[in-house]
Order: C-alpha cells, then sequence, then structure tokens
C-alpha cells in the first residue's frame, strides 16, 4: 500500500496524486496499520518548544485529524471515500470503528501532556461530512476527547475553518472549549 506526492507546488509543499486505499483489499492493511498505532508522550519536546517560546508565545499539542476527516484527508480523498461510503459502508464503518479505539488511547495519552490546551482535528467542510455524520461521528469524538483531557484540567479545542454554516448547531452542542479557526467567505461560509 502506498500513496503518491508531488513535490514543488506552491509554496514549496506538496500535493498527493493518489491515496493509501486503492482497492477493497487495501482495508485489512489499513486495519493492521490502525491496529499497531502506538501513542506516546511528547513531554521532552513540549518542554523543549516552551523553553524556546519562553513569555513571546503558547505551546499546545495537536492530535491531528478525528477518524473520518483522517479517512477523507490522507487515507481516501474525498472522492475515493464517497465511494467507499456508497459501496463498501461496513469496511469503513469498521475502520472507523478501529480508529476511535486507537483514538481513545491517543486521548489518555493528551491528556497528560504538560500543556493547558489540547487540539484534535479537523478542518470539516459540511458539504462532504454532512450533518448527518458530523451528528453521528465528528460530535460524539470530539466530546469523548473533551471528556478526556476535562478530566486533566485541560482545554478541549479543534481547528474548524471548512465551510461549516450548517453544522453551528451541532458544534455548539460539542464540548469543545475552543474552536479556534473560522473561514470567512470565500474560503469558508461563517460570519
Amino acid at each position: 500500500m502506498y500513496e503518491t506526492r508531488r513535490f514543488g507546488t506552491a509554496l514549496g509543499g506538496n500535493t498527493r496524486t493518489d491515496f493509501y486505499l486503492k482497492r477493497p483489499e487495501d482495508y485489512r492493511v489499513l486495519e493492521f496499520w490502525v491496529r499497531d498505532a502506538v501513542y506516546q508522550p511528547a513531554t521532552e519536546i513540549i518542554r523543549e518548544a516552551q523553553e524556546a517560546m519562553g513569555e513571546d508565545g503558547y505551546v499546545s499539542a495537536n492530535l491531528g485529524y478525528s477518524r473520518m476527516q483522517e479517512m477523507i484527508v490522507n487515507l481516501m480523498g474525498i472522492e475515493q471515500f464517497s465511494i467507499e461510503w456508497h459501496e463498501r459502508p461496513n469496511e469503513v464503518l469498521h475502520l472507523e470503528e478501529l480508529m476511535m479505539e486507537q483514538h481513545r488511547k491517543m486521548f489518555a495519552v493528551a491528556a497528560e501532556a504538560p500543556v493547558d490546551l489540547v487540539e484534535y482535528g479537523d478542518n470539516v467542510h459540511s458539504r462532504i461530512i454532512g450533518l448527518e455524520r458530523f451528528d453521528r461521528y465528528c460530535a460524539p469524538a470530539y466530546d469523548e476527547f473533551a471528556d478526556a483531557v476535562h478530566a486533566r484540567g485541560k482545554i478541549a479545542g479543534s481547528h474548524l475553518d471548512g465551510p461549516i454554516r450548517i453544522l453551528k448547531e451541532p458544534m455548539a452542542r460539542c464540548k469543545l472549549d475552543v474552536i479556534e479557526a473560522f473561514a470567512c467567505a470565500p474560503d469558508g461560509d461563517a460570519t
């Protein structure tokens, strides 16, 4: 299983030209990959960043994408995710469940991080994720994450800067303390 990237795009970045999931058999490999993940504290890296930052900034922890966004952004891409959701929903949901089991482990490690703010995800695009999937998969994941870090006295945040207007009410019901980014038109649809 592999992905391909083209380097040298705008601002020196890179662009995926294909994603890891290319055929149904790839689910087995993705499932192994998810189950095999190990989460470890980055305490030393955080302390070094805090020392370097001093009084000039604030160091937070970021856990990466939530499970649905991880599938859309890094594992399948928008088009393939849409095809998989339609043609192989059981496989998508099984992978999603495995990812959530692992993310719970990640939440526990993050809750011990020597920072006050921990972020989980997410760049949600409401026209891709939709209201139903957001309510069923994203919001509960944010709430579990928030419960885990709140139990250790931390602030729970997320990065939600896509077109999200139709998601504003379910977002408001989430246990997140901070949504650190909104994108106004033309990039987003929040005001």
